[in-house]
């Protein structure tokens, strides 16, 4: 998996998936542990549906068992460690050097267990024979490897996504950062190594992690600790630790348990933040404890990425108004947005083929709704052939509407397909489509606009004199390489295989397009057309460089893509130049037109470059911040760590600010109020 490079599809389990099975994943370990604590012994099932009830039950069926020695050394371990924990956190003067509990129940347990017989008197289960030195040396059979390499396959992927998994949430509750993949080359390694002495393959253990961290480790050393304390019980101390109580290991790791079992009040803070969020967070726990971890885990990455699917296949459809300050919104959002003349109309998702046609029947309808607006119709209006489908007579009404495409950051074949079909459909109808805010790489497949200015500028009313010239559309490749492989892939697999086999491969990849491309986002440096538009800079000769950088990543900011947008950021950033050698502080503005929802991950994400620039001296300034992004920002506790200050309606507005800051940057962060912020936030690395 190392050598493939395969660290991509830990972009796949979201914080919600990650935090789900956790829950889930607790819940079994706790249930496992239970036997232990109360001295009963309860058969092993195979993973079936509702395993956990049925373990749950076999435990009560035993309750007549239970061992009432067990149960009060068990009891007497649990109160110990967490009054342990409680005490020391008020009143333990050491702060960075943690009581060690732990290690003074597991010495008490062993010295009283050994002393007083409590296998012998008290029939208590102890740990019994531990054999010391190292397996045998054994060279693995490679004649094997062909019947195990389903299983091998299966172990890995698990190993793999349990590991990263852990790592990902001690590193989002500790603050540094994980490389998926390092993890895969070190357990590739391990495995290799270890299949030499006949040892079970390796993988993080997740009760034993949690018993690591609540002993206060903070970095690798303390593996490093632990493997050299392993070493030494297995060649020399494992004997004397032969008395321990099997109950009181059990009683530490439920104790350590506990902080992933309140991951459940995390649920209804979620659910206000994002709904889709807190849907795959319950339905991963469900089918981890419905059924069992690897397949619980397994579903709440398909629940995650259908998400990413169903977000691009059912976009909500909004009529834009105008504010009083000349900017364009979402008209029910703002009591103050007024009607423009004529209907502007967003689409909220890149037009491509999962949702074509809800575009074509949304436009429809809407156009359909509408009260008609007449103006006097232009001159010449021709249509792309000789057989035009409606006569230009000056004393024709017609109707105008302008589509906002400020979202559409891509498309394909389909895409542009409907787009034709619409402008073909209203002009038959005395209807004149104009589009708004069209992303330069139209004018590279195949749509060729002359003297048009009006579809490449911000919306400002009705410009009579339009000419649009519908050429025809080049060939696949030269549309849309995605569409183009798609088509290919598609053709191979039905020719190489059968049809059937074949149209899934092709669903499947077409599926697996659009995940690709919500995770695999272009980052672009904005410039400033001598119109005063802003666009990508590289595609316009005449875009100049504004006075500070201005940014925009092309995607909305979710799951799949938060690790490429902060690494894609950071490395952006470190390369820009500074305006002024002598200034305190730089400014970099991101421009978030294309943020049309976020997720939990993409909040955090935000939360994180925020605080990491203000402790390097560097102001970050939002710019076309969707209204509905904005209170989810609220909803998320995001003007905790930043100021309603760093959010403008437009780039200009943005720019306006950046120049205050230049002048005076240490002013206007203490007038935003972040510096009572910049001073309580962390200054580590994150290089």
């Amino acid at each position: 998996m190392w050598l493939f490079r395969l660290e991509f599809l830990t972009a796949y389990m979201s914080d919600a998936v990650v935090n789900g099975f956790m829950f889930g994943a607790a819940v079994h370990s706790a249930r496992s542990q239970i036997p232990a604590l109360l001295g009963i012994k309860v058969p092993n099932r195979d993973s079936e549906f509702f395993m956990i009830i049925y373990q749950l039950i076999d435990i009560c069926k035993k309750i007549p068992d239970v061992n009432l020695y067990v149960l009060g050394i068990s009891a007497v371990s649990i109160t110990f460690l967490v009054t342990c924990k409680m005490l020391t956190d008020k009143y333990w003067p050491f702060k960075k050097i943690p009581f060690p509990s732990e290690l003074i129940l597991l010495i008490s347990a062993t010295i009283f267990s050994y002393f007083v017989e409590i296998h012998k008197h008290w029939k208590v289960s102890i740990i019994e024979d531990i054999p010391t030195g190292f397996p045998p040396f054994t060279f693995p059979k490679l004649a094997l490897f062909p019947a195990l390499l389903s299983y091998g396959i299966s172990i890995a992927v698990v190993a793999f996504a349990i590991t990263v998994s852990m790592g990902k949430m001690f590193a989002k509750k500790h603050g540094y950062t994980i490389y998926p993949n390092q993890e895969l080359l070190a357990l590739g390694s391990l495995s290799v190594i270890s299949s030499m002495f006949n040892v079970f393959p390796t993988s993080c253990s997740l009760s034993r992690t949690l018993v690591n961290e609540a002993s206060g480790a903070k970095s690798q050393v303390s593996g490093v600790v632990s493997a050299g304390i392993t070493l030494i019980v297995i060649l020399f101390v494992g004997p004397l630790l032969e008395s321990l109580p099997m109950c009181v290991l059990s009683s530490i790791v439920i104790v350590a348990l506990r902080s992933l079992m309140m991951k459940v009040q995390e649920v209804p803070p979620l659910g206000r933040i994002s709904k889709i969020d807190c849907a795959v967070w319950v339905i991963t726990a469900a089918a981890v404890l419905g059924y069992d971890i690897v397949e619980g885990l397994v579903v709440g990455v398909v629940v995650a990425v259908l998400s990413v699917i169903a977000r691009s296949q059912w976009p909500p459809l909004n009529e834009i108004g105008r504010l009083p300050s000349g900017d364009f919104r979402v008209a029910n959002r703002y009591d103050s947005a007024a009607a423009p003349i004529v209907p502007v109309i967003r689409f909220d998702a890149p037009l491509i083929f999962t949702n074509v046609e809800r575009f074509k029947r949304a436009i429809r309808h809407e156009i359909a709704t509408l009260s008609r607006v007449y103006v006097t119709a232009p001159e010449k209006l021709p249509l792309p052939d000789e057989n035009d489908v409606v006569k230009n007579e000056s004393n024709v009404h017609w109707d105008v509407v302008i589509l906002d495409c400020s979202t559409w950051v891509y498309t394909d074949s389909m895409g542009i397909e409907a787009v034709k079909e619409l402008i073909l459909e209203m002009l038959s109808k005395n209807t004149l489509v104009l589009f708004s805010e069209v992303r330069s790489f139209w004018r590279c497949i195949g749509w060729n606009y002359t003297d048009c200015h009006s579809l490449c500028r911000a919306i400002a009313g009705i410009v009579a004199d339009v000419r649009i010239e519908l050429d025809q559309v080049p060939p696949l490749g030269r549309i849309s390489k995605i569409d183009c492989a798609v088509w290919v892939i598609t053709a191979a697999a039905v020719l190489g295989y059968d049809i059937v086999e074949g149209l899934v491969v092709g669903v499947v990849v077409a599926v697996l397009s659009v995940i690709a491309r919500s995770q695999w986002p272009p980052l672009n440096e904005i410039g400033r057309l001598p119109s005063g538009d802003f666009r990508v800079a590289n595609r316009y000769d005449s875009a100049a460089a504004p006075i500070v950088p201005v940014i925009r990543f092309d995607a909305p900011l979710i799951f799949t893509n938060v690790e490429r947008f902060k690494r894609a950021i950071r490395h952006e950033i470190a390369t820009l130049s500074r305006v002024y050698s002598n200034v305190h502080w730089d400014v970099v503005i991101l421009d978030c037109s294309t943020w049309v929802y976020t997720d939990s991950m993409g909040i955090e994400a935000v939360k994180e470059l925020i605080l990491e620039m203000l402790s390097k001296n560097t102001l970050v300034l939002f710019s076309e911040v969707r209204s509905a992004v904005l209170m989810q920002y609220r909803k998320a506790g995001l003007f905790e760590v930043a100021s309603e200050d760093q959010f403008y309606p437009s780039t200009a507005h943005a720019l306006e600010v950046a120049e205050v800051v230049l002048i005076n940057g240490s002013k206007f962060i203490e007038a935003a109020g972040l510096g009572d912020k910049l001073r309580r936030c962390s200054l580590r690395s994150y290089d």
